[in-house]
């Protein structure tokens, strides 16, 4: 087993006879937030949702059906095919959640908000089990509870010693504040207006940020971006930023009105160009914060976190994520490195309530500038605490007997001696190794080549020693009592997940040079992946309509792996060894684990380097890849100078080429025609049809990117560059 991101992993079975049973158990140790008047939360993924892949494509190492790109180099490995739509695999999801507290009068409410529950009240425990029998694999288990105000989150410091040392848990809770201070804010909203936040969680988004809006004071300024691969900001007689007033917020709630969900969601641009206004207003006296609004569905996180930490300067960043299947573990770290807060809200919840919070926590911590001087600490350094949360800070070794806390608070400077409280708690080790190996990852992200080395071997140190995995190590189990011998084709077969709830099928294409594998009898095929269109040309504002729908194609397909070469044959093995239990190992490199450390025959980079270029096979094929790409070049060449284009005509060039490759029988040979076709010029067009031209260059870059590729694809002659470094170390 591997990790991918903080909350996605792969695994990797092997020798798995026909008819056989294999139950694998996984054991994880989490900590729970602390919010307002006890409030707290567990948060339970179930599904990879679908993460937008910028940049240039390069290679395909991975499972998946995106493409590694430049900026994404693992994106085979965080994008699994999807399940045919309407398919319901039955899986006989179960989920029991128990809540040991000593009286049953500390529990103020409890509620899921994504899931029907069963609750029942036993001696000094509540518990919570799903009520439907079969439950989908397609949303967060969300379970939400208040303890009475009496019992309320109070500072601790918890400490557990172990032979090899002690391992502590410093939980502070922000003081009440007398009053907080009346500055002004300068605020950027960025919307996340994507394809991924179509239909409840738009209107979701777009309220919310009416709600934080509408908190606003007349000392304060604001600005609105609305980025999916274009960006279009507020603007009143061209200026950007907009006072706070009544008249100004009623421009803001206009603009929030008309915002719908469309393309790529480039949040990497939108945050270097909302991080350029705060720069451009560096004079002002009010505190610079960034809000962004998002379900934090993209796949070059690295990028954006490394850009927050060098870029940020004096602002502040605060997430709001909205989403059944949020990525919640990036949104949280982006807003911890951002010096802000995080929050996370379901589509169609009640968005009142759940905003209260982080509304009066916008540029106004209750605790700033935390130093202590505990032993190998974790986060590090600490970020500011808010009204109403939080903060946990781990440490390893014994703390000094002038062990201290100091902040700098609302009504000055605040100074709190600690002394630990032994008490037993065996979870305390992993819970400080997970937490130092995040920050010994914040600290690899910036470092040279030489500090990299150094934080690896510390990373992989702390994961073999507390067992917690991190991307530099895997799990591997190995049954050392049993092999079997079987000189029959083994196949690869990969695991298709549920599409997120309340979101299209958004399934991109399969990897390049992949063939289906026979499938079990309990999962269907896909239905072809072919885009039918008719013959016909069409007006502007039905190509524009059809469009809105067709930018990304379903698919469910598994793959095989190339069969072995007899002479090397080897025998496969997977189980749990009763004697030995499973164990981590380092560095087993993440793409090359049980099955790809024992069958260098089975993967797929190598059998796609071995196969033959696939030039078109039918001349009305060769014409209409010909008549679109030379449509595609002339558009990008006129948007460039500043020109006209004619969008119907690329339209219908786009479409009659959908139609050629619907029936040819070698369409999979180009899945970056195919990306092209249903991606970057699927968002140009629309956004031509539309009549708007404004913040095109980053797709239009994309286009000419992609444009290239797709003609050394038709030629023959596509060779893409990869990367020296690993691309589990390219993704922290």
């Amino acid at each position: 087993m591997e990790q991918e991101r903080d909350d996605v992993f792969t695994l990797q079975l092997g020798n798995l006879p026909p008819g056989e049973t294999v139950e694998i158990r996984l054991c994880f140790c989490m900590q729970l937030d602390f919010r307002a008047e006890g409030l707290y939360e567990l948060r339970l993924p179930t599904v990879v949702a679908p993460r937008y892949i910028p940049g240039e494509a390069t290679d395909h190492h991975g499972p998946g059906v995106e493409s590694d790109t430049k900026t994404v180099p693992d994106a085979s490995r965080i994008s699994p095919p999807r399940l045919a739509p309407g398919f319901d695999p039955k899986v006989d999801f179960s989920l029991k959640v128990e809540l040991l507290l000593p009286g049953l009068g500390l529990l103020g409410e409890i509620a899921c908000s994504q899931h029907i529950t069963h609750t029942s009240l036993e001696p000094g425990r509540v518990v919570v089990e799903l009520s439907n029998e079969y439950e989908r694999l397609n949303r967060d288990f969300v379970l939400r509870w208040r303890l009475s105000t009496a019992q309320a989150l109070q500072s601790r410091m918890l400490q557990i010693n172990q032979t090899e040392g002690a391992y502590g848990l410093l939980q502070l809770a922000a003081p009440a504040a007398a009053a907080l201070r009346e500055t002004g804010r300068d605020l950027i909203f960025l919307l996340d207006r994507s394809g991924s936040m179509g239909d409840y969680k738009m209107a979701s988004a777009s309220q919310a940020c009416a709600l934080l809006l509408g908190s606003l004071g007349p000392a304060d300024h604001y600005a609105v971006l609305a980025f999916d691969d274009q960006m279009e900001w507020l603007k009143t007689d061209g200026a950007i930023w907009q006072r706070a007033d009544e008249a100004g917020r009623e421009r803001g709630l206009r603009f929030l009105a008309r915002v719908d969900s469309r393309g790529g969601t480039e949040l990497f641009v939108a945050l270097q160009q909302a991080l350029a206004q705060v720069t451009a207003r560096s004079k002002s006296d009010n505190a610079p914060i960034l809000v962004l609004l998002t379900d934090g569905q993209v796949g070059d996180e690295s990028r954006i976190l490394k850009a927050i930490q060098q870029d940020l300067g004096e602002a502040t960043v605060y997430t709001v994520g909205i989403d059944t299947a949020l990525n919640d573990s990036f949104l949280t770290r982006l807003a911890r490195l951002g010096g802000g807060s995080s929050v996370a809200v379901s589509p169609g919840e009640k968005l009142a309530a759940a905003l209260t919070q982080i509304a009066g926590e916008i540029g106004y911590p209750a605790l700033t500038g935390l130093e202590t001087n505990l032993p190998e600490m974790a986060p590090e350094p600490l970020p500011d605490l808010y009204q109403g949360r939080s903060l946990s800070v781990f440490y390893r070794g014994a703390p000094p007997a002038d062990a201290v806390l100091r902040a700098q608070g609302v009504n000055g400077p605040v100074k709190l001696p600690l002394a630990p409280e032994s008490v037993d708690f065996p979870a305390l080790p992993r819970l400080w190794a997970k937490a130092r190996i995040a920050s010994l990852e914040d600290r690899y992200r910036l470092a040279n080549a030489g500090d990299k080395q150094e934080l690896k071997q510390m990373m992989i140190a702390i994961s073999l020693e507390h067992r917690v995995l991190c991307r530099f190590t895997a799990w591997l189990a190995i049954d050392k009592a049993e092999t079997i011998e079987n000189a029959q084709r083994r196949i690869q077969v990969i695991q298709p997940v549920e599409t997120p709830d309340q979101r299209a099928n958004t399934g991109a294409l399969p990897p390049p040079m992949a063939m289906p594998a026979p499938m079990p009898v309990s999962m269907p095929m896909a239905p072809p992946q072919t885009l039918r269109s008719s013959p016909k040309r069409k007006s502007a504002k039905k190509l524009q309509a059809e469009l809105m729908d067709t930018d990304f194609i379903a698919s469910a397909q598994s793959f095989p792996a190339a069969e072995a070469p007899a002479e090397e044959a080897e025998e496969l093995f997977f189980s749990e060894d009763d004697d030995n239990q499973s164990e981590l190992h380092a560095p087993i490199p993440p793409g090359r684990g049980l099955i790809g450390r024992l069958r260098e025959w089975a993967s797929p980079k190598q059998e796609r380097a071995e196969a033959a270029p696939v030039l078109p096979g039918t001349p009305a094929l060769r014409a209409a890849m010909l008549a679109f790409l030379s449509e595609l070049a002339l558009a990008l060449e006129a948007l460039s100078l500043g020109g006209e284009t004619d969008g119907p005509a690329l339209a219908a060039a786009r479409e009659a080429l959908l139609q050629e490759l619907s029936l040819a029988k070698d369409a999979e040979q180009f899945p970056a025609l195919q990306r092209l076709l249903r991606q970057e010029a699927a968002r140009l067009i629309r956004a031509l049809l539309a009549g708007n031209r404004d913040g095109l260059e980053p797709l239009i870059s994309r286009c000419r990117t992609q444009l290239g590729l797709a003609q050394a694809e038709i030629d023959g002659e596509a060779n893409v560059p990869v990367s020296s470094q690993p691309s589990w170390e390219q993704s922290i």
